[in-house]
């Protein structure tokens, strides 16, 4: 049954928006914390924090003050919407992205779930625009497509760092998927403006940050074990952003072959180097990916003796 104040906020979220339509659009803006707090719901956040998704732009966008939801909603849901309001609108547009660029990639979890519930429906309602009207949808933003482009690719590898090992990842990897979308679509109209055939290769579509998969596959695998013993008592998600950077990010020669059995033929290697012993034969992995991860035994052996 929904609650009273959940009931509460739709109803105040709608009367704050009243007048505001979606950028560009005759859509009422109200379709969009709505499309966050379902988001939100969907992905088992408690309630506080999908009241948040409904009062999340109220304070940046309308007359309403902190306050004044401090007031109605209590701390929890004041603290979570200050958390997804920019601190200074004044600031120049690249300054305050990478400001909560900066800030999303340390923030506890509840707060990344809401700032990826916003922008997962941002770029969504984007990909839809784009099959709808065309590259003419990127006129009616400030900043352009490749800096909007920029902004979302790099969110993702903010909303990946440092995830707890037990979440199931259900907006994050959605998230993923939409970012993966927008710069395929980029990327094939900046071949058709050279007069190129749309790409079909998804892997020349350029740089996403890809080491998350193996992250998150490493970080499922290490949930299932004492994760202290392997990784030396470090803290396991710094620990695994360190691992699936140097891995999936500086060497930019990931294996086409790369699955989950490779990631647990690295935890497998790191167990046997613990022990003194780097034998791995056991592990079943491609040629290419025993290549690979020996290639990196060095790295490794400094992350987990260091």
């Amino acid at each position: 049954m929904q609650s009273s104040r959940l009931d509460d906020a739709i109803v105040f979220a709608a009367k704050a928006h009243k007048t505001q339509m979606r950028k560009g659009t005759d859509i009422p803006y109200i379709t969009h914390p709505f499309a966050v707090a379902m988001l939100l719901q969907q992905a088992g956040c408690e309630e506080n924090v999908v009241i948040a998704g409904l009062l999340h732009d109220t304070v940046e966008d309308t007359d309403v003050t902190l306050a004044g939801i401090r007031e109605r909603y209590g701390e929890r849901v004041a603290e979570l919407v200050d958390a997804a309001s920019e601190p200074n609108k004044a600031a120049p547009w690249k300054e305050r992205k990478e400001h909560t660029i900066k800030f999303l990639a340390d923030a506890p979890l509840d707060i990344k779930c809401l700032s990826c519930a916003d922008k997962l429906h941002n770029i969504r309602s984007i990909l839809s625009d784009l099959d709808k009207q065309g590259a003419g949808v990127w006129k009616r933003f400030n900043r352009g497509r490749d800096e909007q482009v920029w902004y979302y690719t790099e969110l993702l590898q903010s909303f990946y760092r440092n995830l707890p090992a037990d979440n199931d990842y259900f907006l994050f990897a959605a998230y993923r998927n939409a970012v993966v979308e927008l710069r395929r679509i980029v990327h094939d109209e900046l071949r058709a403006q050279e007069g190129i055939a749309p790409n079909t290769d998804a892997n020349e579509v350029g740089p996403v940050p890809a080491w998350e998969d193996g992250e998150i596959a490493v970080r499922k695998f290490a949930h299932a074990f004492d994760a202290d013993a392997v990784f030396g008592g470090q803290t396991v998600p710094m620990w695994l952003f360190e691992f699936g950077q140097r891995m999936f990010s500086e060497t930019q020669s990931v294996p086409s072959t790369f699955t989950l059995a490779d990631v647990r033929g690295c935890l497998f290697m790191l167990l046997e180097m613990w022990h003194g012993d780097e034998h791995s034969g056991a592990v079943e992995m491609s040629d290419e990916s025993v290549a690979f991860v020996q290639a990196l035994l060095p790295a490794i052996r400094e992350r987990t003796r260091g």
